[in-house]
């Protein structure tokens, strides 16, 4: 049986890899250490749009939207700070792009404005922009583990954290009715609000209380477009605030009104009611305010996997925990320091990464875009499945990791990952949890050898 805390194969297993001499592809990360490879086994440098990565890994192609920055494809800005998700250009926002002082001389969007020009339907000096966000939260907006206090404030700081983890820039607020104060009347602005994709959703503050713009559909912050999506409002049919808002967004255990992504122009923001302890989306309004604030840009691209051996909750606690991750990374010949995201009693899982990220997949796929992401989306991007050393994506259901995040009422960490006694628990994350990557899902016995490492590069 595999030791929790110990490896007694891997140091044979090095010494075969190095002794064997195995066959070196023609690009591989030991061929092509700095930049990335093709396709056709081409090494290019990895600095490019069309073939962007670094360390041997697979080439990625970029997005329209996208551009290389340190071998990660990063959403880039135009003039200003402005977002290209719609499409901007110096000189103007294009597509429902934006730019600080929105569009500018000779500058059009897709509703076709000029400077001091309108759109289709109506005039304006700025398109700002609205989404959902891919990660969700209980009625009182607070973390699992109630480390911070709950209400609108926090609710907005959920929407701005999204959007930074997208590099969306700009300020955001959630749109969320209050007693005193209706989802409306919070939004700053007179629109019109565009989707990511550059599609109109609301004209102006009177389509706010009508209903969404049949042709365009609000997409989450990844640009992609959801199915049929709750999300909290606390809003009635015609945008004034509704009686049930989970005690103005303090409580899990009264009940909010929500609304749905396609739910056109009569449940688009009140569908029905829900009990404040279940996760929904929030929808994200860009406010019309100077200055433009500036999402932080990324460091330094770190690698993640989760390890394809399990183990019990002995784990030799953090120490041992971390000398496991650097031992199966050697193993594989990754190369770097490693650590695993795990929590304690005094650490939650997400402060162990020393970088503020991106968080990487082996083959250069942006898993979280920074440490903020890391801490409160729970969700990667749509495009990035999480692989184990081999690059093996772990089999449905069988993906759980050890992490010990607090949100577990009993501890959750195996007595800091020093026991594998029985009836003893560890909280567990997944990377296969409804096709969605978590560091909280649910709680696993620390005598089973049931649970992978999720590791990080240092």
């Amino acid at each position: 049986m595999i030791s929790g805390r110990s490896f007694p194969f891997l140091p044979a297993l090095v010494a075969m890899t190095v002794s064997c001499s195995p066959v070196v592809p023609p690009c591989s990360p030991m061929t092509c250490p700095a930049g990335c490879c093709t396709e056709a086994g081409v090494c290019e440098s990895g600095s490019q749009s069309g073939a962007c990565g670094a360390r041997g890994n697979v080439c990625k192609r970029c997005l329209v939207a996208e551009a290389c920055v340190q071998a990660v494809c990063t959403v880039q800005n135009g003039v200003g700070g402005g977002f290209a998700g719609g499409g901007s250009a110096a000189g103007g926002s294009a597509a429902g792009g934006l730019t600080a002082g929105g569009s500018t001389a000779g500058g059009s969007t897709a509703g076709g404005s000029a400077a001091g020009g309108s759109t289709a339907g109506g005039s304006a000096s700025v398109r700002t922009r609205v989404f959902l966000t891919t990660g969700r939260t209980q009625g009182d907006m607070q973390p699992l583990d109630h480390s911070a206090p709950g209400g609108l404030a926090a609710a907005d700081s959920f929407c701005n954290a999204w959007a930074d983890a997208r590099f969306l820039n700009g300020t955001w607020r959630a749109f969320l009715s209050t007693g005193t104060e209706s989802a409306v009347n919070r939004t700053i602005g007179s629109g019109p609000w565009v989707s990511l994709d550059g599609g109109i959703v609301f004209l102006n503050r009177a389509a706010l209380g009508l209903g969404l713009n049949g042709a365009s559909v609000i997409t989450f912050d990844s640009g992609e477009v959801p199915g049929r999506t709750s999300f909290w409002t606390g809003t009635t049919a015609n945008g004034q605030p509704s009686s049930a808002r989970c005690d103005d967004w303090t409580s899990r255990l009264t009940s909010g009104t929500r609304g749905e992504s396609d739910g056109g122009t009569v449940t688009w923001d009140d569908r029905s009611l829900s009990e404040c302890q279940r996760s929904l989306s929030l929808l994200c309004f860009e406010q019309e305010v100077a200055p433009l604030r500036m999402s932080p840009r990324p460091a330094s691209p770190k690698r993640l996997f989760v390890t394809s051996l399990k183990f019990t909750g002995n784990l030799g606690g953090l120490s041992g925990a971390d000398t496991s991750c650097q031992n199966v990374a050697t193993a594989r010949g990754l190369g770097g320091r490693w650590r695993a995201v795990l929590g304690t009693s005094t650490v939650e899982p997400s402060q162990r990464p020393l970088s503020e990220g991106p968080y990487t997949l082996l083959d250069g796929g942006v898993l979280f875009r920074n440490r903020a992401s890391l801490q409160v989306s729970l969700v990667p991007s749509f495009t990035s499945v999480v692989t184990d050393e081999l690059g093996v994506v772990p089999p449905v259901g069988d993906g759980a990791f050890w992490s010990g995040s607090s949100a577990f009422s009993k501890g959750g960490n195996c007595m800091n990952w020093m026991t594998a006694a029985p009836n003893v628990t560890g909280g567990a994350g997944s990377s296969q949890r409804n096709s969605q990557f978590s560091l909280r899902q649910f709680e696993n016995l620390c005598e089973l050898q049931s649970g992978r490492l999720l590791c990080v590069e240092d």
